[in-house]
């Protein structure tokens, strides 16, 4: 009894929820590729080149 109550009320709003879904997604994506870039390789390699350039974007990206 419950669950076809269950079943009968996500199929109705299965439209809100994928929206929340994938916003929350992106959301999670987004913030995984912020704190992820003073990792990544090609920073780490643009460090040692031109470090001056590197300082001011991760002063702009990571400053509070």
């Amino acid at each position: 009894m419950f669950s076809n109550l269950i079943l009968r009320n996500s199929r109705r709003s299965r439209k809100e929820n994928g929206l929340f879904f994938s916003s929350l997604v992106i959301s999670i994506v987004a913030f995984y590729m912020i704190l992820s870039i003073s990792t990544q390789d090609v920073m780490l390699f643009l460090q040692k080149m031109e470090s001056d350039a590197v300082r001011g974007i991760r002063k702009t990206v990571f400053e509070k």
